[in-house]
């Protein structure tokens, strides 16, 4: 399994950082996790053809994670082959489907019904290449909507995404559903290190990755302290930057 962050920032892009893009390649297809605006750019700049994804999975409705699906859909309906099987959008509120499909017919695209099917979060995603299930966060749980987290299995490993959590003391972290994986991606804007530590400290996972950096977790200062913050865990922890790339 191939991954490569595309975006790495938090809900407003920096110089150094867009906001939320990850692809994961396996068993001859790709995916993305989350698309938030530039999603599509980054993806050529890589070498990589957004027309080709199998599926998208969006851990909840804000633009800096959902921003640029609009146009990614518009390159896989313009640049995909007319009769290919209709491209998964597992979106996070799946009523929002219509917003956006109304959104692509009012820029030219009225094709696009039919093109995508929308699964449930609520359920297992199987494709026969990968196996997503979903969990949820209390990211949005203050204007009652839904948020999630993701587990991905594919090839023999268990990628984990965090997803978005709840402002301030990071509660809802996902202890319990990411033990085992080999590879957990966990965001780091919306809580400080003290809040996390405790959780992480008993955190059972092959390897951790800090994405969907804050402002303040974007400072180089702030990344040392946070490096050696960690440096005790029985795991390698690395802060995830735009273009970097690893395998599973």
């Amino acid at each position: 399994m191939k991954i490569i962050f595309l975006g790495t920032g938090h809900g407003s892009a920096t110089p150094t950082h867009i906001s939320s893009v990850t692809y994961l390649e396996t068993g001859g297809k790709s995916y993305l996790v989350d698309c938030a605006d530039g999603a599509d750019a980054e993806m050529l700049r890589h070498g990589l053809d957004p027309a080709e994804l199998s599926a998208i999975f969006i851990t909840h409705m804000h633009m800096d994670h959902n921003g640029g699906l609009p146009v990614v859909m518009k390159r896989l309906m313009k640049h995909g082959e007319e009769n290919a099987s209709p491209v998964p959008v597992m979106l996070s509120e799946p009523d929002t489907a219509e917003v956006i499909e109304k959104w692509l017919v009012i820029n030219g695209f009225p094709k696009v019904h039919g093109r995508f099917v929308y699964p449930d979060p609520e359920k297992e995603f199987d494709d026969g290449t990968v196996k997503v299930n979903s969990f949820h966060t209390k990211h949005l749980a203050a204007s009652g909507r839904p948020s999630f987290g993701y587990s991905i299995e594919s090839e023999g490993k268990r990628l984990f995404f965090s997803g978005d959590l709840k402002f301030g003391d990071c509660a809802d972290f996902p202890l319990e559903p990411a033990m085992g994986a080999d590879l957990m991606i966990c965001e780091l804007t919306h809580f400080r290190m003290p809040a996390v530590m405790p959780f992480l400290e008993k955190l059972e996972v092959g390897r951790l990755v800090f994405n969907h950096l804050g402002n303040w977790s974007q400072v180089p200062e702030e990344q040392a302290r946070i490096r050696e913050t960690c440096a005790h865990l029985p795991y390698p922890v690395e802060l995830a930057f735009d273009g970097m790339e690893l395998s599973l």
